[in-house]
């Protein structure tokens, strides 16, 4: 929500009244069903889309949830009715837990506090148990998928790590996952794109999608260089995983880290989606900084382990294909 930021107590009430609230515009539903299911389709086709949703089901299951926004069913759309929605809303709302409150702009703290607890308070507690699950115990050894796309100029090379078990809250978890994505990036880059030349760009992330944490590797290289980027992948995965980064690799990473995270003050909107991404771990530390300075490089190294295995991965490779491509993966 958007407003003057002397209205902030007023625009938190309003908030807080439109979540609760079950009564929808029904005039506009079947609109709302027209767009849904152009949307539907629309991504069901898109190559990506494909890629991610096959690679999702392996680490997650074929019944999770969060697979939906990647391989919605084309019968959704039409199969949704008014009162379904108004009957999810009201499951929904009446679960709300750790909830965080991000303000780009001027806040009035006491107004706001006052606003949250007269609005959002009223809905009660939801004792939530806070951890990250497990994803596929079963998968075992590598498990790839080709997915030909020929209009593609270049073939785009994703390997997705079996999500790990974490039961215990830590308010640096999110930071410490951070780390550990730009050490990876910095390390997998220099090998890939600056010593070999193979490929475009090399990109690791780390999500929180849901209870679950999903870290994956990105590559985009030229048509027949896939098979020989994923071994070279799989080795400085082993290489990292053995040996740890280095204090040059832990240095640059802590150094990017700590770039955006300043960034943040003079771009409000990146230092709003960087806190939503640390609260999507648990918790937003209290000073940000102090916690990026307090994580030792040893915590990246075990967190690599935990979130890594050269051994047990999916892939996909998506774009122009040649048939010895497939032989040599």
């Amino acid at each position: 929500a958007d407003g003057p930021w002397e209205s902030s107590a007023q625009v938190i009430q309003t908030m807080g009244q439109r979540f609760k609230s079950r009564e929808f515009n029904n005039g506009r539903w079947s609109s709302v069903l027209y767009w849904a299911e152009t949307t539907l389709k629309e991504t069901r086709d898109q190559q990506e889309n494909m890629a991610t949703a096959w690679r999702w089901e392996q680490v997650l299951g074929e019944d999770h949830p969060y697979l939906s926004p990647w391989a919605p069913a084309l019968e959704t759309g039409s199969s949704v009715q008014y009162k379904d929605l108004k009957k999810i809303h009201g499951k929904a709302t009446g679960k709300v837990s750790n909830a965080t409150l991000i303000s780009v702009g001027k806040l009035n703290c006491q107004e706001a506090e006052a606003a949250l607890k007269g609005t959002f308070g009223r809905f009660g507690e939801h004792k939530k148990r806070f951890g990250f699950i497990r994803g596929n115990k079963d998968l075992k050894g590598i498990k790839g998928k080709v997915i030909h796309a020929p209009e593609k100029g270049d073939v785009t090379l994703v390997l997705t790590f079996v999500p790990q078990e974490i039961k215990k809250p830590n308010v640096s978890l999110g930071s410490t996952v951070f780390l550990l994505k730009e050490a990876l990036t910095q390390n997998l880059r220099s090998r890939l794109r600056e010593k070999e030349g193979l490929t475009y760009s090399t990109y690791c992330k780390a999500s929180a999608v849901g209870n679950v944490i999903i870290c994956e590797v990105k590559v985009t290289c030229q048509p027949g260089q896939a098979p020989r980027v994923l071994a070279i992948l799989k080795n400085e995965l082993a290489l990292c995983i053995q040996n740890g980064f280095t204090e040059d690799e832990w240095a640059l990473a802590r150094l990017k880290f700590l770039g955006k995270y300043i960034a943040g003050f003079s771009d409000a909107w990146a230092g709003r989606n960087l806190l939503l991404n640390l609260a999507s771990f648990g918790e937003i530390p209290a000073d940000p900084m102090a916690t990026i300075f307090s994580i030792e490089r040893e915590q990246v190294n075990t967190m690599a382990r935990l979130f890594l295995d050269a051994e047990n991965f999916v892939f996909t490779a998506t774009g122009p294909m040649f048939e010895e491509d497939i032989d040599q993966f």
